[in-house]
């Protein structure tokens, strides 16, 4: 991947310009982004979910000056975002939630191949479980829990990052949760 800038797309005008090649330097796609103004692309990196994010500066929109450009495209080229995957264990199951960052409840969503005991809890950064959200059995396929954003003795939880973990019999799924004020 190569992100730079272009004058070929708006007259007169730089637009932020993204390529990506193969092995052998062959262009696979490539896409002109921008507005009115002038629009830098200046770092492009993958992100954890297989898709690229650049980076950038602009003053085609906001507030005047110029404000920092970021955008995602798709690994698969300028047709979108790909959907992140949540967190993934072939043939065992996944761990996601939404909103994350959360400010006061955490949805938090997982699928389980088969039927199990399952103990899912959260711990802070230091490894200590602070609160347990269930602890049973559960049938196969996709559940949902709760976190409220407090501790086992229903005290509000401070601002910072969490783990939430899902442990069964054959697997231990982790996540990351970050608490916001």
């Amino acid at each position: 991947m190569i992100c730079g800038t272009s004058k070929s797309g708006t007259p007169l005008q730089n637009d932020l310009y993204i390529i990506r090649v193969d092995s052998l330097g062959s262009q696979k796609w490539s896409m002109l982004a921008g507005g009115p103004g002038n629009d830098w692309g200046s770092d492009i990196c993958r992100a954890s979910d297989g898709n690229y994010v650049t980076g950038g500066y602009s003053n085609s929109f906001g507030f005047g000056s110029f404000d920092i450009l970021l955008s995602k495209i798709g690994r698969s080229g300028p047709n979108g975002i790909e959907a992140e995957p949540p967190t993934l264990v072939p043939g065992k199951g996944w761990l996601k939630a939404f909103p994350n960052p959360f400010r006061t409840t955490a949805s938090i969503d997982f699928q389980i191949a088969e039927p199990t005991q399952v103990d899912i809890g959260i711990y802070n950064i230091a490894g200590q479980k602070i609160c347990r959200l269930f602890n049973g059995t559960l049938s196969s396929g996709q559940h949902n829990m709760l976190w409220n954003g407090l501790d086992q003795s229903g005290k509000k939880v401070s601002s910072g990052i969490y783990l939430c973990r899902l442990s069964s019999e054959s697997s231990q799924l982790w996540l990351k949760l970050v608490k916001l004020p």
